[in-house]
């Protein structure tokens, strides 16, 4: 993600949290690509509650100078008519590539319904 918490890049794992279309996604808001309830109507990084967005501020806090290791999110995602909730642990480093800076993101579902689907 960039500096502004838009996706550039990501890997196969992560098109599960996806709720729009694989072509949309480079270069969206990370809560615009989730359909996360809080950007809703002004997108990513619009509503008041995004300013609490562990995604958000974990990757802010890279582009800062330091790394955030496995913190844990509460995030509200809307799929069809409903909300479901997920917990997720977030984890941001920033990495260099084509001379510019980029924040890794690793999210990790610790949802309980994902645990029981996994077996």
């Amino acid at each position: 993600m960039d500096d502004d918490v838009k996706i550039h890049v990501y890997n196969l794992a992560a098109i599960s949290l996806f709720d729009i279309e694989l072509y949309r996604v480079n270069k969206v808001g990370c809560g615009d690509a989730f359909n996360c309830v809080y950007s809703m109507p002004d997108g990513c990084g619009g509503s008041e509650a995004c300013k609490e967005c562990v995604i958000r501020n974990s990757v802010r806090k890279s582009y800062g100078g330091s790394k955030v290791v496995r913190e844990k999110a509460d995030i509200q995602l809307v799929r069809g008519n409903k909300v479901e909730q997920i917990q997720m642990l977030v984890t941001t480093e920033l990495l260099k590539y084509n001379d510019e800076l980029y924040a890794i993101v690793i999210l990790e579902n610790i949802s309980v319904d994902h645990k029981d689907k996994q077996g």
